[in-house]
């Protein structure tokens, strides 16, 4: 009977035990994913176009040329939210990769096989001030890239009730990099579903994600046996975990004409019937003047 008694004694404090380790787990996991956002501003990785200009209204930065030529053209170049639109809009594509120059010429081939506008982060319009923030680099770069990006949805929503679009790096980019590079190991990155991969809710989403994981290339072509790169598998990671919208990853094992026709059966699947196709072979673009693809940008 007085093993019966304390145990009744010591179980409500066995119940408040396990509450207080529940609390603990829940508030480290929340404290967590709250601190990975606040800090994610610090490496270059921003959720809303308040949080970029955070950086360029900081005294230190304000009255900086750099800051001050971006100010003047971004506000004589965007002045007014195209978002009130009518009508139905196009498809907005983006293609994403660990190499650019991959990255490039299947959304060059994408853009001509399909129809669409191809552009490219940052946008014409701000490329002349790209050359100031390079000399900053750091932080203040990184906010240029970042409001470049909402500079660069601002184009396609101009343009994309008329026409499809194909944009070469976007979000994920910039964001997949500054994280990958942040954390030491990819048992370091936080967890799947951490907020940290969640897309920016005020940056215009594109329909659908192509990202070509491209192996590592030499001086005279594809390596059979590459050094190690302890970089690229994080940054592989990161897009892998990246949610919000469909990501279709293509392994570029392929040549960039087998890599099209991969892209075009997933849009085929996706997008079904709101894109039509011509054929388009990679010796052709690469024949052609490329200054001729580049007046396609808007």
């Amino acid at each position: 009977m007085e093993l019966l008694q304390g145990f009744r004694i010591t179980r409500p404090i066995w119940i408040a035990l396990v509450d207080f380790v529940l609390y603990i787990h829940f508030f480290a996991k929340t404290t967590h994913a709250s601190i990975s956002i606040e800090r994610s501003a610090d490496y270059g990785v921003f959720y809303s176009f308040d949080g970029v200009m955070e950086v360029f209204n900081d005294p230190k930065y304000f009255n900086t040329t750099a800051v001050q030529h971006l100010m003047k053209t971004y506000q004589e170049t965007y002045p007014y939210d195209p978002r009130r639109r009518y009508g139905r809009r196009k498809p907005f594509i983006v293609v994403e990769s660990t190499r650019r120059d991959s990255r490039r010429s299947v959304g060059w081939m994408l853009a001509r096989s399909t129809g669409s506008r191809y552009m490219s982060n940052p946008p014409r319009s701000l490329v002349p001030l790209r050359e100031l923030f390079d000399e900053y680099g750091g932080l203040l770069r990184r906010a240029f890239f970042s409001i470049s990006m909402y500079a660069a949805a601002h184009d396609v929503l101009e343009v994309m009730y008329r026409y499809p679009v194909v944009m070469s790096g976007y979000w994920h980019d910039q964001a997949a990099f500054a994280i990958a590079k942040e954390y030491p190991d990819i048992e370091d990155l936080p967890p799947p579903g951490d907020p940290i991969y969640r897309w920016p809710a005020d940056l215009l989403k594109p329909d659908l994600v192509f990202f070509i994981n491209a192996p590592d290339r030499g001086q005279e072509g594809w390596k059979a046996t590459p050094r190690p790169n302890y970089f690229k598998p994080k940054l592989v990671e990161v897009m892998r975990r990246m949610h919000g919208m469909p990501i279709l990853e293509i392994n570029d094992t392929y040549l960039y004409d087998e890599m099209l026709q991969r892209v075009q059966v997933h849009l085929d699947r996706y997008l079904t019937g709101k894109l039509n196709f011509e054929r388009v072979l990679y010796k052709d673009i690469v024949s052609n003047n490329r200054d001729r693809d580049r007046d396609r940008e808007y």
